[in-house]
Parts: structure tokens; C-alpha cells; sequence
């Protein structure tokens, strides 16, 4: 596959979508802004996976490529088993739709917009590491993991009306909250 970084600014043609991704295998890094009035990323086919942080590391090349850390405007939306991983800090308060998984392996994210996961495994929404607070309406058709090092919240005074729906359940390794 290949791999797609924006560490700057994308805006949408005609405002609709920023950032649109067909293919298989794909890796696209949004470490900087993308805007669109309907969708700032879109992602369709099989293997994908959207990383969302600050710094990419591209070791075939020995190259570090840093940015501002993402800001969407618009809907993020995948169709086919994609999937999307959370390096560093960050937040976000747009709606995540379609994508499989989701996994935190950064220090500490805020997702307070809504979003649905498609993955049936316990493991679709998945905390690797860091915290991850989740603020807004989650649904999840698997179940959701914390491991060893990982905190996930649902809801804080901001965001008191969170939901969690992860009908695999949420499972809890020994030294994770």
C-alpha cells in the first residue's frame, strides 16, 4: 500500500469533501487541518488505516514528519473495514462513521463527537495506551478493550451525557482503568 501524510492544510474542492482515499492497504497520517462542508476525509476499500497525531515515522526512509497535530471540519467516513489509530495528544469533535476499529496508542485524546465502529471483535474500540475520554454517543457493534497502561472514560462535566455501546462488552487487563 501506500502511505499519504498531510502535516498542513488540505481544504475541500468546493468545500465538499478534504480528503477522499479509494484503494486497499493505505495509510494515510492527518497531522494537520482538513476541511470540507460534508466530509474532511472519506476513505473507501479494505486494509486502510487513518492515523490521527502530531508525528509520523516512516522508517524505510529514516524520516520523521511532524505537524500541528489534526483539525477536521466534516464528517470522517470510511466504507469497508478501515480503521483508525490515535498517536500522541489530540481531540476531535467531528463524527467518526463506518470505520471497523478503533485504537488509542497515544498519550491522551478527546473524541467528543459521535461515532459508530462496524468491528465485531471485543477489541473494536481499543486502548493500547494513554487515556482516551469519550465525550459524545459511541456505538460500537463489538466491545471495547483496555489494556495494561490504557484508561478509557466515558463522560466528564463537559460531556455528561456520554454512552458507550459495546455489546461484546468492555474488558479490563490487569493495570489498565
Amino acid at each position: 500500500g501506500n502511505v499519504y501524510i498531510n502535516a498542513g492544510q488540505i481544504q475541500g474542492n468546493s468545500g465538499n469533501i478534504g480528503f477522499s482515499l479509494t484503494g486497499n492497504n493505505n495509510t494515510f497520517y492527518n497531522l494537520g487541518e482538513i476541511s470540507g462542508t460534508t466530509n474532511s476525509i472519506v476513505i473507501s476499500g479494505s486494509g486502510n488505516q487513518l492515523v490521527l497525531g502530531q508525528m509520523a515515522y516512516l522508517p524505510a526512509f529514516d524520516v520523521v514528519v511532524t505537524g500541528l497535530g489534526p483539525s477536521m471540519s466534516g464528517a470522517v467516513s470510511s466504507t469497508g473495514d478501515n480503521d483508525i489509530v490515535l498517536t500522541d495528544n489530540g481531540s476531535s469533535a467531528v463524527a467518526f462513521s463506518g470505520f471497523s476499529d478503533l485504537t488509542m496508542r497515544g498519550n491522551f485524546w478527546t473524541l467528543s463527537g459521535d461515532f459508530s465502529l462496524t468491528g465485531a471483535g471485543l477489541g473494536s474500540l481499543a486502548v493500547d495506551a494513554g487515556s482516551l475520554l469519550l465525550t459524545g454517543a459511541v456505538d460500537t457493534a463489538g466491545g471495547a478493550a483496555v489494556r495494561a497502561g490504557g484508561s478509557l472514560f466515558v463522560g466528564d462535566a463537559a460531556g455528561p451525557g456520554a454512552v458507550l455501546v459495546a455489546p461484546g462488552g468492555v474488558s479490563v487487563a490487569p493495570g489498565g482503568t
